[in-house]
């Protein structure tokens, strides 16, 4: 097996890793993100992404071709980092979208993307992952700290991904109040586009099965049909 491409350096850039097994796809990605000033390394298989993962990585780039399962990879890193994830698509179908966001990426692109649009979309990933505001964002005993991706209570504690944390932002700070799909979409894509809004229900599927874990969150997330959803206080009854 080949070792990555390029050494990521330890500096204060973003620093991404490219995971391609199609060369064209690997060379076009790397070359579009090194010239917007990103560090970038690569790997061409499953195994050796897994192996890569850790503090010196800040952002994961999965392209879907015919040799990669990138679904199967990017559920295989959620189970075991919080890394944001962008996937690049080789399908535009509805299907194949909800598909990559139940898989636990953060943002996803279809083919045909262009060069522009994937750096943004990467900075942008990038900007929401550093949290900068609103650090903590508290009601009652619910903590849920931005910057670290986890929601407290007493002792009980969860690990969230990027577009988790940006749901329960929402809606913590907004604590009873009905938080509308387009609302809550712009808060965890920074846009709220339908594509956005469908995928929500995913990612709001994903941190209900979490929420339910822990006795202190459960019941506390609640969807009202049509409207969208809020964080249940306790003067409200839970659902």
């Amino acid at each position: 097996m080949n070792q990555p491409s390029h050494a990521i350096a330890a500096v204060d850039v973003g620093r991404v890793l490219v995971v391609a097994n199609d060369v064209t796809s690997q060379q076009r990605t790397e070359h579009a993100l090194r010239e917007a000033g990103f560090v970038v390394a690569s790997v061409a298989d499953e195994q050796l992404a897994l192996r890569s993962l850790g503090p010196e990585i800040d952002l994961i780039v999965v392209t879907d071709d015919s040799q990669l399962d990138a679904r199967g990879l990017c559920a295989a890193i959620r189970a075991r980092s919080r890394l944001p994830i962008v996937m690049l698509g080789a399908r535009s179908a509805e299907d194949d979208v909800v598909r990559a966001f139940d898989a636990g990426v953060d943002d996803y692109l279809p083919s045909p993307w262009s060069d522009r649009t994937l750096v943004a979309r990467v900075s942008a990933v990038l900007r929401r992952s550093d949290a900068p505001a609103r650090a903590v964002v508290a009601h009652g005993d619910t903590v849920l700290d931005v910057a670290a991706r986890r929601l407290l209570h007493g002792n009980a504690a969860l690990g969230l991904t990027l577009l988790e944390t940006g749901v329960l932002r929402a809606l913590l700070a907004r604590p009873g109040r009905v938080v509308t799909n387009g609302v809550l979409a712009a808060e965890a894509w920074g846009r709220s586009g339908p594509r956005e809004r469908r995928a929500l229900k995913q990612t709001i599927y994903r941190l209900r099965q979490k929420l339910e874990s822990e006795a202190p969150f459960e019941g506390r997330l609640q969807s009202l049909r049509g409207s969208g959803y809020r964080w249940c206080t306790d003067d409200l009854p839970a659902g």
